[in-house]
């Protein structure tokens, strides 16, 4: 338990340092036609199978790895409805967790529209006899002798990425002044997250907050409450670890006052709740979960995420001139949001007020 507590603690820690953000990785392919931070999740995904695979073949497996999602119209439908809430909320799964941790309470109604989607989509499949997630049989198998080989070859390339990161860091920085930086790699941010949650998700099965939501309101219905209660307790674990580095680097403010910023909190976190309950699972549960499972869903899901993002950043661009602006260059990357009081539909000689903040 205490292992499983630090290793939570490091993944909310890193996904605040990293500042990855599927909503940002979208940003970044329509500013500038590149896509390094959507392609840092696929590491992410190399390195859970690098960690996970050889932990099952010491530590059985939970009953929850032992199935995959059927490909559907509802999962895709479910995957473009969670991108567009992921937009609207400003953040996706992951950088929810790291709102929370900068003390935003605004993050929290996010977390509560969400519960909200995913019950008001379950009532849906009870009430109206919709059809849910179709489960379909475990594609990946750890014991499978072409696993073994898959992961030995993903293990030479881990080796050479840890030697590549140690190689680019600052010269003569020690451990403690890599630890404390400001901001992380993308590759090493990544990295991190993968490790932790690799353990974690063969020790745990799929334990991140968008799969333990849903999970936690079909309990009434004959689920298991015993593994959630401990799945909760990571939860806090994971905010606890994004706190911490908000604190050490000096950016946690307790923002408790009311916005007009939190309904949109709340609608995003609603769209994504239900969105997640179609799909099934948030692009959390997609990345560190689904597709290292190689279930069928997982990717076409992922894509839809993707369009669903765009869509919403191109309409607020073309509505209201408003953007996010990322650009990553050596594996770092840079944020800037503009805000622009211009109508589309005003002329060019309209005065136009612009802001940018960039981190």
């Amino acid at each position: 338990a205490v292992l499983s507590l630090a290793l939570a603690a490091l993944l909310g820690f890193s996904i605040h340092r990293g500042s990855v953000c599927m909503v940002r990785g979208v940003a970044e392919m329509l500013s500038t036609g590149r896509a390094y931070m959507l392609l840092s999740f696929g590491k992410a995904v190399l390195w859970v199978l690098i960690v996970t695979t050889p932990v099952l073949w010491l530590v059985p497996a939970p009953g929850t790895l032992d199935h995959s999602w059927a490909l559907s119209g509802s999962a895709l439908a479910g995957g473009f409805l969670f991108g567009v809430g992921a937009a609207v909320n400003r953040g996706c799964a992951f950088s929810t967790l790291g709102r929370l941790g900068n003390g935003e309470l605004g993050a929290m109604l996010t977390l509560g529209g969400f519960a909200v989607g995913a019950w008001s989509y379950l009532s849906m499949v009870t009430w109206w006899s919709l059809a849910g997630p179709e489960p379909l049989p475990a594609t990946y198998d750890p014991l499978d002798p072409r696993t073994g080989v898959l992961v030995a070859a993903l293990g030479a390339w881990g080796v050479w990425e840890i030697v590549r990161l140690w190689h680019a860091r600052p010269a003569g920085a020690s451990w403690i002044e890599l630890v404390s930086a400001r901001s992380y790699r993308l590759s090493a941010a990544v990295a991190l997250i993968g490790v932790a949650n690799g353990i974690l998700y063969a020790l745990h099965g799929p334990w991140t907050y968008t799969r333990t939501v849903n999970e936690t309101i079909m309990a009434p219905m004959g689920g298991d409450l015993g593994p959630l209660a401990f799945r909760w307790v990571l939860f806090v674990a994971v905010v606890a670890g994004a706190v911490a580095s908000a604190w050490q680097k000096g950016t946690f403010r307790l923002d408790w006052r009311p916005s007009r910023s939190w309904a949109q909190d709340f609608a995003g976190g609603l769209l994504m709740g239900i969105g997640a309950g179609m799909t099934p699972g948030g692009n959390d549960v997609l990345v560190l979960h689904s597709i290292p499972q190689l279930s069928a869903h997982a990717l076409p899901a992922y894509l839809a995420m993707t369009a669903g993002i765009a869509m919403v950043l191109i309409g607020m661009r073309a509505l209201s001139g408003a953007r996010l602006e990322v650009n990553c260059r050596g594996d770092v990357c840079r944020t800037r949001r503009i805000q622009a009081s211009r109508a589309p539909w005003a002329s060019h000689h309209s005065p136009r007020r612009m802001q940018s903040q960039q981190s």
